[in-house]
């Protein structure tokens, strides 16, 4: 009986349509990517369906149709605009002073200013601040004026390189997020290292925020899902968040070396159950996603390996919190990396190996290794200037001097986990061995 039960079971699911699987597609409004199974809001037309990351990007498609599914031929086809953002500050800005930013936005190829914008997520421009460190994190957003410039004043705490990143999406392209940076006076700046958290739970003044990971081991082009539970001090579930800015939650993602950002927000609803045979990365179930919490879930994807920090956003009793974590995130060659071959006696057995550039920068800035196992790395200096002309391992007390054009190794052994910050003359580039 149970036998013929199971068989029609699978008959009858033969006969129904498979749910969609967990993909991302664009809001052909806002042009951020949404994930097409847990899309709350949706619209279709013809025989053809859309996904908004928001009610409001739906109201917004359903009053003009037209224009919205004209511009999401013209994503799939990329056949769209260049954007540069012109950015200048009232004066030197020094830390601990006002300073009033201005951004103007125009076309890349005509210099002529853009006039029309997409409200996302009730602004016109998101403005998202870190210093080089990453230690200090801001969102903010600079307010359009009567000349169609972006204003904002500003107070930067501490002096130091800041990387600056305007988000916005013009009416006729794609969203954007383009980097600028700012130097900020007022003496010498500090720098901390960037290191993965062990621990996955933070508690951001009366909230506590529990990380729970699906998708691990990290690794660059491979979704992960992360699910923030949020308690107050007591240890119960808050049920009562707001949303901030038009989302229940946004999180954003940024590669140590500045150059990968990702903003995403919170999935809006449950995945539908994999049908027999089928297969989903993940599923998200009622106990992830719901809409004042305590759960809260979102899907990202990272584009590169190397160490990312990553900001969540959620709004409760009129305040924002600002969770930060740390993740090391796994290049695709670690997956594919060849066994190393069997020592010859008298020689050093599984000798880890990478090469590291410098051009402005360290790329890679992060190398992960395994404990116990030599290390040699391969620094190439393909600058003829700047303070890239000395590498240094503070803590294990090892200098060494580069020349332009030439290749300089470094070996060690290291015995136990944790990071091994690398850094130039002047601590202006920065990288660090992961040791696992």
């Amino acid at each position: 009986m149970k036998r013929f039960l199971m068989v029609l079971t699978l008959a009858l699911a033969a006969l129904l349509p498979a749910p969609a699987q967990a993909h991302d597609v664009k809001d052909p409004v806002c042009r951020m990517t949404v994930d097409s199974d847990t899309a709350k809001w949706k619209h279709k037309l013809g025989n053809k369906s859309y996904y908004f990351c928001s009610k409001q990007c739906q109201t917004s498609f359903a009053k003009t149709p037209a224009k919205y599914e004209k511009l999401a031929a013209q994503l799939e086809r990329q056949d769209l605009h260049q954007y540069a953002v012109d950015f200048k500050s009232s004066g030197k800005p020094v830390a601990g002073q006002p300073v009033q930013l201005e951004f103007d936005i125009r076309y890349a190829d005509t210099r002529k200013p853009v006039r029309e914008f997409e409200l996302i997520h009730e602004r016109l421009l998101h403005l998202l601040m870190t210093t080089e460190d990453m230690s200090w994190f801001e969102h903010q957003h600079p307010v359009r004026g009567a000349d169609g410039r972006f204003r904002l004043s500003w107070t930067f705490p501490r002096p130091g390189k800041y990387r600056l990143y305007a988000d916005f999406t013009p009416s006729d392209g794609d969203n954007q997020v383009l980097p600028l940076t700012l130097m900020v006076g007022g003496g010498e700046g500090k720098t901390l290292p960037l290191t993965p958290d062990v621990k996955r739970v933070k508690q951001i003044g009366d909230l506590r925020f529990e990380l729970k990971l699906q998708g691990e081991p990290l690794r660059m082009e491979k979704p992960l899902l992360l699910t923030y539970v949020i308690r107050d001090r007591n240890g119960r579930p808050v049920r009562d968040l707001q949303p901030f800015i038009g989302a229940m939650g946004h999180l954003l993602a940024i590669s140590e070396d500045g150059k990968e950002v990702v903003h995403t927000h919170a999935l809006q609803a449950v995945s539908q159950p994999a049908m027999p045979g089928q297969k989903e990365p993940f599923r998200v179930t009622p106990a992830m996603v719901s809409e004042r919490g305590p759960a809260q879930s979102f899907k990202l994807t990272f584009p590169t390996g190397g160490l990312y920090k990553t900001w969540a956003q959620f709004g409760h009793s009129g305040k924002v919190y600002t969770v930060p974590f740390t993740f090391l995130v796994q290049d695709l060659w670690a997956k594919a990396a060849p066994k190393p071959a069997a020592a010859k006696p008298g020689a050093t057995a599984g000798v880890q190996r990478a090469t590291i550039t410098i051009d402005g920068e360290y790329h890679p800035a992060a190398v992960t290794v395994t404990a116990g196992r030599p290390v040699e790395l391969t620094f190439v200096r393909k600058e003829k200037s700047g303070c890239g002309d000395v590498v240094q391992f503070p803590t294990l007390g090892l200098k060494r001097t580069l020349k332009p054009g030439g290749t300089t190794v470094v070996a060690f052994t290291p015995r136990r986990s944790g990071p091994i910050p690398f850094t130039c003359g002047m601590k202006m580039y920065q990288g660090q061995v992961a040791v696992k």
